[in-house]
């Protein structure tokens, strides 16, 4: 598509291994994610969380936490990242800075 030089731009000089300031502030804000997960197949699960601001805390540079509510006792999220510690967490803010992490 003509984009590779667009994307080893992004990926040198936007794509970060660390949470910085900025990340860490909008992560505290959060009242809501998506968290992704797929077992040692690749069979994939997205599931919806929510909590009070500050649920979802940044614990260093390169660890988030959140909590496991009681839901449906399926544990799919759980049972996946046991398997497969791969995992993906979208958080988007619609109102505030229009941004996403």
């Amino acid at each position: 598509m003509g984009t590779v030089d667009r994307a080893d731009r992004f990926y040198d000089e936007q794509v970060l291994d660390h949470l910085n300031v900025r990340m860490r502030e909008f992560i505290g804000r959060q009242e809501m994610f998506f968290l992704a997960t797929s077992d040692r197949h690749g069979e994939c699960d997205s599931t919806f969380r929510a909590g009070p601001p500050g649920f979802l805390r940044v614990l260093d540079a390169r660890t988030v936490a959140y909590p496991e509510y009681r839901g449906n006792g399926v544990l799919a999220s759980l049972g996946n990242i046991q398997e497969n510690p791969h995992l993906g967490i979208l958080m988007v803010d619609f109102f505030r800075d229009r941004i996403g992490l």
